[in-house]
């Protein structure tokens, strides 16, 4: 009798591979069969819709960001150029933080040209982004001539109404003005201010530092 057995011309290793490769199919297959009950699953099919929008806005206002920083500087007439530096303002999370930055940066386009054009890269109008670096205050800072500059404070509830518009403008639906909070803005002031007396005090050892070298090279002498 002939033995129809084909496993006794198989090597191991190949027998291994032939029980993997079903294993691998059912795999695949329960696989298939359950991205298909997804179609199904509301709380999938938002959470995919709300990434995918998220991204777009994202990218929507990162590209806002790349185009505002390649406007031609202003150049004065000794030769002095001004160009805009815009940036994310990170205290306020994803996508806010590019919309903060995009509102306060406005301050560089010192210019009724420049902030026309700043305008209308941005998608904001002129007074709206007046309105929104007026109301946001400024932090403080520590100056290269070795000051620590106290911010101005501004009025949030003022800035939380002007954000409304702002995000209405900009056409974000996915990121809400009310998630820059109160507490986020308090939070962006304190951090600024303990930045800048850290830098102050770091400062002001160089100098002590530097005037114990003076002081030790005229005593050489």
């Amino acid at each position: 009798m002939t033995n129809t057995n084909t496993n006794t011309t198989l090597t191991f290793q190949e027998q291994l591979q032939a029980k993997v490769n079903e294993r691998q199919q059912l795999k695949d297959a329960a696989k298939a069969e359950a991205q298909l009950l997804l179609l199904n699953d509301d709380k999938y099919l938002e959470s995919v819709r709300k990434t995918n929008a998220m991204k777009q806005e994202l990218d929507t206002l990162n590209s806002k960001i790349a185009m505002l920083n390649e406007i031609e500087p202003f150049i004065t007439p000794t030769g002095d150029k001004y160009g805009i530096r815009c940036f994310p303002v990170n205290s306020f999370g994803l996508g806010h933080s590019l919309v903060i930055g995009i509102c306060l940066s406005s301050v560089q386009a010192f210019t009724e040209e420049k902030l026309a054009e700043y305008a209308a890269i941005s998608g904001l109008n002129e007074i709206l982004l007046q309105q929104v670096v007026l109301a946001f205050g400024r932090t403080a800072y520590f100056s290269k001539e070795g000051k620590l500059v106290d911010g101005v404070t501004g009025d949030y509830n003022e800035l939380a109404t002007l954000l409304k518009s702002v995000y209405i403008e900009l056409g974000l639906q996915e990121f809400n003005a009310e998630d820059v909070t109160e507490a986020l803005y308090n939070n962006h002031f304190a951090r600024d201010f303990a930045k800048a007396q850290k830098q102050e005090i770091e400062w002001n050892k160089a100098q002590v530092l530097e005037g114990d070298h003076i002081d030790f090279v005229i005593e050489d002498k």
